[in-house]
Parts: structure tokens; sequence; C-alpha cells
């Protein structure tokens, strides 16, 4: 007897010893696991590939569902929850059985020492088991029975690289281990006993048959009921398309690359939104195939918290053709005209403009630069309104020369847009019409600002991101006018779908095309959305028929129809800072009391311009003569008090040479020596930036220089003079030629009331 207790203690003594000198290895128990990403409701959208090649979800006991484990302990190990990992009333039951059948019909091993075999594998042998054992009580030891049910739960194989039942139940099932059926869970507690005979794609008859013997022994056991146990024996074993769910493939693969190291990643997209928004796009794009355009791209934020509800990379993300796998929604593209609001309303913040000031779009050079317009055609005068919404590029040239690049480059760095790099590239004029590249995801978040009332937030992939409220970069009140300027719905940019689209919910938006039509672009906003579209072609082909007002304004008109919800039957209140003001209709200034016409404009208190009207000027005209009079001669005069509309210099010389039916002011008195108040001509002609250089051997014939000045439409006479010089006098209207000798010169204009505008001239 004394024999035999010894050496039962010294067999203890050994599993004591193997339990706390050979821990276990946490690595092998907790093995990586596949990154999984899903969406706004928490269902998956796609799984990624562990290093070592397993599809592994890991999930926590809580995430199982209680059919799950029911048919597991049921079937596995009835008395888990009362042994120390072993069993051995389990053992002996298995070697009768193995020695009854003469070969191995039972295991006897628990669900403890199931995941100790899984820890480890190793051949199936008598020492094989006993260090299962082992190491089953060494896991009794340390964890919990849950935590040891969550690890099988995590490590059960099911079928070629598949792991564990999060994993099994989306390839299999495409649901979450919590929406199995009862049905499924007897299923999916048969597989690991026999993964490659029962494995469902291959051999569904068998595990069929299987699962109904498990189903059979829960009712004997009472763990269902009758009806249970009937209608899950009768549901079929449907496995059509097997696989893990792969939804919003270039989305997937964004959150991949930006959140490497995490293994859940909760989004904020909608699939409803990105189910319609593939549609939508595939839709169109196949209109425009046989015209050469391949290809697009669609974002959607939600406009409370800038987070993505939907992103489509392309076409067809399986298209080798086109290069599908390109994400179009992050790839930097010329953006067109898209970036002319916030200029327009960083122009209004300042006080330099506001929606109906007056802005020239005439032929103008900067330093040799001269911007043209789309139509190639030139508007003359128009309001910022007009601009805007007709997308004219000389106006927009013209305020960012006035604002400064730096200044508006430095505006997108600091607010997103992360492919424009003062220090590395020097931008012209032209970046206010596409010079530079953008993503199509930080264009829309950037417009997503306006809707914002001109606060920027960061853009929102993961739910649990938090919400700000936003730094500002605008002023509410000049994203509320931008906001409003943009709503117009007659415009030259959609011109078939603005009746289409009165009936729909009230949008801003604004379309670009990029230089050699090569990509097409409309972002437009609600209340509740901001919809970014472009289109075009990776490989970077143009397309003649690729126009933002043609292809990617009617997309994002569609998605905004088929995905607005009731937050978009409202629009935005206007800010305390913005009130409505009577103007000129004709300048745009503050009315004088000479003005005829006035309208109403939305403009900034205390910062939009307060210049009164310098256009309508009232003249004293003898009657006699039809001379001006200044007023020190009304005395021994009669005359007549006349409004006149002076145009400015920089555009009344184009004005009339282009066919405008300008009045002309009378001249001055002779006898009158008054000056008028205003600027002195706008020289046009040489370039003040330029320097210029005589070929050799081409005669000075053909090497003059053009002398061109726009002046008032109250000037009658200009003259010319080179270094105190006159070289030359008469009608502004008159193109004259020079031939000055090389060096250094002065070149002076002067008007017929003495204003000048003097300049360096340098010849080579």
């Amino acid at each position: 007897m004394k024999k035999k207790l010894l050496i039962l203690s010294i067999i203890l003594f050994a599993f004591f010893l193997a339990i706390i000198c050979f821990p276990i290895d946490e690595q092998k128990l907790n093995k990586s696991v596949s990154q999984s990403i899903y969406d706004k409701n928490g269902k998956l959208l796609r799984a990624f590939l562990t290093a070592d090649e397993k599809w592994r979800i890991g999930l926590s006991i809580n995430e199982v569902s209680l059919y799950l484990k029911m048919a597991v302990i049921n079937v596995e190990d009835r008395a888990f929850y009362d042994h120390p990992g072993i069993n051995p009333w389990a053992l002996l039951r298995a070697a009768y059985l193995n020695i009854r059948n003469r070969k191995v019909v039972s295991g006897g091993s628990t669900i403890t020492m199931q995941v100790a075999r899984m820890i480890e594998h190793r051949k199936r042998n008598i020492i094989s088991k006993i260090l299962e054992m082992i190491c089953a009580l060494k896991l009794e030891t340390f964890y919990s029975k849950d935590q040891i049910l969550e690890f099988y739960f995590n490590m059960a194989p099911y079928g070629g690289n598949i792991e564990g039942v999060g994993a099994a139940c989306y390839y299999y099932f495409q649901k979450s281990p919590k929406e199995i059926s009862l049905a499924q869970a007897a299923l999916l507690a048969a597989i690991p006993n026999s993964p490659n005979s029962l494995h469902p794609e291959r051999h569904p008859e068998r595990l069929k048959k299987k699962r109904n013997i498990i189903l059979s022994y829960l009712r004997k056991r009472k763990v269902i009921t009758e009806e249970e146990y009937s209608q899950a024996k009768e549901e079929k074993i449907v496995i059509e398309n097997p696989g893990m769910p792969f939804k919003a493939p270039h989305f997937t693969d964004l959150m991949h690359r930006y959140f490497p190291g995490k293994e859940r990643i909760y989004t904020n997209l909608d699939p409803l939104i990105q189910r319609k928004c593939e549609k939508i796009m595939k839709d169109h794009l196949k209109k425009w195939y046989n015209l050469g355009i391949t290809n697009g791209a669609i974002v959607v934020l939600d406009g409370k918290t800038n987070g993505v509800l939907a992103l489509v990379g392309s076409y067809d993300f399986f298209d080798k053709v086109h290069s599908g796998q390109v994400n179009g929604a992050i790839s930097p593209r010329s953006p067109g005209s898209t970036l002319k609001p916030f200029l327009y309303a960083i122009g209004i913040d300042r006080g330099s403009i506001s929606p109906s000031s007056v802005v020239y779009d005439i032929p103008i050079s900067f330093g040799g630069y001269t911007p043209e317009n789309y139509d190639s055609k030139f508007h003359g005068v128009i309001s910022v309104k007009e601009a805007l919404t007709k997308s004219l590029n000389i106006p927009a040239v013209n305020l960012l020369s006035k604002i400064g690049i730096g200044e508006f480059v430095s505006f997108l760095q600091a607010n997103g847009i992360s492919t424009i790099d003062y220090d590395r590239l020097d931008y012209g004029l032209s970046l206010i019409l596409g010079g530079c590249e953008i993503k199509l995801t930080e264009l829309t978040n950037l417009y997503a600002t306006l809707a914002n009332y001109g606060s920027y937030r960061s853009i929102r992939y993961c739910s649990d991101e938090p919400v700000v409220e936003g730094k500002p970069i605008l002023s509410p009140g000049a994203a509320y006018i931008i906001t409003e300027l943009l709503s117009e719905v007659r415009r030259p940019d959609l011109p078939t779908y603005w009746k289409f689209s009165l009936d729909r919910p009230k949008v801003a938006w604004k379309t670009g095309t990029s230089y050699g039509h090569r990509d097409a672009w409309s972002i437009g906003y609600t209340r509740g959305l901001t919809v970014g579209v472009w289109a075009g072609n990776f490989e970077g082909q143009g397309s003649p028929e690729l126009v933002g007002a043609l292809v990617a304004g009617p997309i994002l008109f569609d998605i905004i129809n088929a995905i607005s919800g009731k937050e978009e039957t409202r629009w935005f209140k206007k800010p305390p800072s913005v009130s409505t003001r009577e103007v000129c209709a004709i300048s745009g200034m503050v009315p004088n009391k000479d003005c005829p016409h006035t309208v109403h404009e939305l403009y900034l208190k205390d910062v939009s311009p307060k210049d009164m009207c310098r256009i309508h000027r009232a003249f004293y005209i003898d009657k006699k003569t039809g001379f001006r009079l200044c007023k020190s001669a009304l005395s021994d005069r009669t005359y007549i008090s006349k409004v006149y509309k002076v145009w400015p210099a920089e555009v009344a010389t184009w004005m009339e040479r282009n066919g405008y039916a300008l009045q002309k002011v009378p001249s001055l008195m002779p006898s009158s020596k008054n000056m008028m108040a205003g600027k002195g001509p706008v020289i046009r002609s040489p370039d003040s930036q330029c320097e210029y250089y005589v070929r050799k051997g081409v005669t000075m014939q053909y090497q003059k220089i053009l002398l061109d000045a726009s002046v008032e439409n109250s000037v009658n006479t200009i003259y010319w003079f080179l270094d105190d010089k006159l070289v030359w006098s008469g009608t502004p209207g008159q193109k004259v030629f020079i031939c000055p000798d090389m060096g250094k010169h002065t070149l002076v204009c002067q008007d017929d009331h003495a204003r000048t505008t003097s300049m360096k001239l340098v010849i080579r």
C-alpha cells in the first residue's frame, strides 16, 4: 500500500513540476488573427490572411452563439465545467470502446485537452496523450473555464486554412458567430472532429448526417425541443459561395494600409450607400466606355461627423485591363476649377469682394502667363457671383494674384490637402485652374468644411474616432455665402440637369475639368452629406467628352437623389454675421445718389466692401458747346447735369474695342484746368514684368514693341513718353509701335486729365 502511495505521490509531484516549471507558450495560445474590417452596422466587410496564411478572426466568448456553445459542450465535453481539465471517466470509457472495437473510435479528450492539442500538434499516441493531460492541467490552473472555451472556439480547425469559429461562420455562411442558426451550430460542432472528411464543400452529405446525429443527441438530452429539432433537421446545408466577405475592396485596402496594427477596424461605411454608389458608377460609366472614359471614383461623407459613408475606388476592382485595383479616391489628380470656391471665400472673408462685386473677364497677362476661359471667350464686366457660377478662369486668376499664391497654398496645406507642398514645388497662378494634384478624399473633405460653416474636421474612417467640432478656417458667413452661390441651379456647368434638379434636394455643387480633358470632377453637399465624384482614366488619356458637367455632374446628382434622407429637406441657416443689403446693379458697390437701379446681395456685416459706386457719375454739360464743365465754371454758363457710366481704365478700352456701346463723356472745356480724380491709364503693353531682347539677324522693323493702354471712357486722348520725350499722342483705341534702343528706359502714359502711369522698360 505504501508503495502505491509513493508511486502516486511521484506522479502527482511530476505533474506539479510540469505545471510550474514548463509554462504555456502564450504565443501559440494566442495566435495572430486576421485583421477584420466592419461596416457601421458591425457587419464584416473583409478580412485579411494572417502572416502564416490562415483565416483567423479572433472573438470573445460573448460573441459566440448560445446554440454553438450548447452544441460543443454537450457533444464534446458535458462535464466541462466540473472537471479539472482531465475527465478520468471519459478516458476509461474511451479505452473500453477502443478495445471493444479494436480501433480508435474515441479519444476521451476534454475540451481543455483538445485546446492543449491545438497548441502543440503531435502524433496521436500514449505519450502525446499524457503531454496533453499535463498541458490541460496547466491551462485549468491559469485560465478560467470561459477563457479555455474561448481558446477552443478561436483555434478549432474547420477545414483548409480556416481556424476558429469566427472565420468559419463568415467563410461558410457569411454570418457572424452570433447570427448562426441551430442547424449551423450543430454543423460547426461536428467539423473540428474530422475537418477533412466532414468538409462542407467536399462532403456535404456526410456532414449533414453527422449534423443530424448531433441534433438527435441534443434532443435526446432535452437540450433542444422537439420543434427546434424538426426545424433544424429540415434546414438545408447551403454552401453556395464559400469564402470570406469581400466588400468595398478599395476602402478595406485603405483601412488595411492606414491601420496596420489594428485587429478589428469598425468603420463608418454604410453598406446600403456603398452598394448604391457602386451601381450608379457602373450604370453611368457604361454609357461612356466607348468614348474612352473607363473609370471613376466616389467618396460620400457624413455631414455631421465627416465619417466615410461610401468609397468607390474604380469602375471594377477586378478589371485588370483598366487597372481596376488602382484606388481613384486617393490617386492625386488635377482638380480643374474645384478650388475656386475656397479662393472666393477667402476673398469674402478679407473684405476684398462680395457676391455683387464687379470683376473683369478680359485678356490679361501675368509676366507672360495669359489665362483663358474654358470656352475661349471673354465676358467683360461681371459679378463675383457670375464669375463663380460660370467658373470663369480669368477673374479667379486675378483674385489669386491679389490674395497671393503662398497664402492660398498655406490654406490648402493646413486643411488636409497633403499633395500640395509649397516648399518643394513652385506653383504659379495656374494653381487655381488645376495646376496641382489633389486626392478626391481630401478635396471632398475640404468641401465638407463649407457644409460645416467654415470649420475644418479631419476625415473620419473609424467609428471609434472622436467627433470634433473642427477648427474655423473660414468664417461661418463666408461659408454660407459661398454655399448660397453654389446652390444656384440655373448654371452653365449643368445645362441639361438644372431643371431636373429643381424637384430634388437642394444642393451646393461645383464641377471641374482638368487641362486636356483628363479629369472630370463634381463635388456637392447638403446639410447631411458631402459627395465627391471623379471620372477619367488611370492611364491619363484625355477625352473630349471628359467634362465635369457632362460626366461627373450627373453621377453626383444621382447619388444625392438616391441616398438623401430627411436631413436633406432642410437647408443651412443664415449666420448672424450675414445680412442683405442694396447695391448698385451695375457696379455692385454701395449705391450713390446717381445710381438708377439697385439689387439685393448677401454680405458680411462690418467686413464686405463699403465703397460708394464710382461707375455712375454726374457731369455738368454746357448746353451751348457740349463741353464738360467744372464746378468753378458754372456761374456764367447754361448747363445740364447728366449721369454717365464711367468705366475704369482696366476694362473701358477693351469694352470699346469689343463692340460695347459706351457713353463717351464729353471733353472738358478747353479753358478749364480742373483735374479729375481717379487712377491713371493701365499699361497693357509692354509687360512690366518682362525684359525684351533684340534678336540678332532680324531687322528692327519686325521687333517693334506695342504700346497699349486702357483708360476710362471719360478719356479722349492719351500721350506716350519715352525717357521724357513724347513719342505719340492720340485716341486710346489706336495701336502704336515703337522701336527703342537697347538699355533701360522709363515709359510714361498720360491721359488728358494729366493722370500718369509709368514703368521701367528694359531692352537687351
